[in-house]
């Protein structure tokens, strides 16, 4: 313990396809790099280097190999064990489409299958399964990144990402979404060493700090990770003038 905190093991994983290069890999790191200094242990991993097969709805980890996926492949051997191990999750994704991207979408279904039983139980007035061990709870936190400005536009997936850990079993413990628009702005600006900029990353690692000292995170520190760096308008402007530089270097290119 550290001044009477329990120490835990913190399981991160980043779903972009840009790795450490990505807008979402800038809130993410400095979020970590909270649980860190107050000496958690923290295991983070980029799912683009892994192979993660798609579920295949047999029910195999529920009936023939009960806890267990059948699927032999990176998440079976070494990811599902990561998980196990920890007390946090944290899923860090950018969002297309307005939307999670599908690799999440495979993986937080695979994790959750094997550890939840095939008994269903009425809970609130909502159907669930009960987990395999009632003595273990993951504290879940999402981090996402968007290009566009703070709307109301992700809405329906924040109500889906809190309803998915309330509504689906007593496995999960949801503890909140640190979103991050405008994203590469925000990452064109941190390369300028921008104040704002920083500070927004300081508010991610602030995230971790109260989560280890408080266990939630204030509607302040997730404002401030949304503090708005640019407007509708002038990202419409300066987003398509880039665009449009892009698309004419592609064609200079032909």
């Amino acid at each position: 313990t550290q001044l009477g905190v329990v120490l835990m093991n913190v399981f991160a994983i980043n779903f972009s396809p840009k790795k450490f290069e990505s807008n979402t890999d800038q809130v993410l790191k400095p979020f970590l790099q909270g649980f860190s200094e107050n000496l958690y242990t923290v295991d983070s991993i980029y799912a683009s280097d892994f192979q993660i097969k798609r579920c295949l709805g047999q029910m195999s980890c529920h009936y023939k190999t009960p806890g267990k996926c059948r699927l032999n492949d990176d998440f079976s051997n070494i990811i599902l064990d990561k998980a196990v191990k920890a007390d946090y999750w944290v899923f860090a994704f950018p969002i297309y489409a307005d939307t999670s991207p599908g690799i999440f979408n495979d993986t937080i279904l695979r994790l959750i299958m094997p550890l939840v039983e095939p008994f269903i139980e009425l809970v609130d007035g909502h159907f669930r399964h009960p987990a395999r061990r009632p003595d273990r709870n993951y504290k879940v936190i999402f981090i996402t990144s968007s290009g566009y400005p703070d709307s109301d536009r992700y809405e329906p997936l924040w109500q889906f990402l809190k309803k998915y850990c309330n509504h689906r079993s007593n496995l999960l413990d949801f503890k909140g979404i640190i979103f991050r628009p405008s994203g590469s702005v925000f990452s064109q600006m941190l390369k300028n060493n921008d104040k704002k900029a920083v500070d927004i990353q300081m508010a991610a690692k602030n995230a971790a700090c109260e989560l280890v000292h408080k266990g939630d995170i204030s509607q302040e520190t997730l404002q401030n990770v949304r503090t708005p760096l640019i407007s509708e308008h002038d990202l419409s402007i300066y987003g398509n003038k880039i665009i449009e530089g892009i698309l004419n270097e592609n064609i200079n290119c032909i």
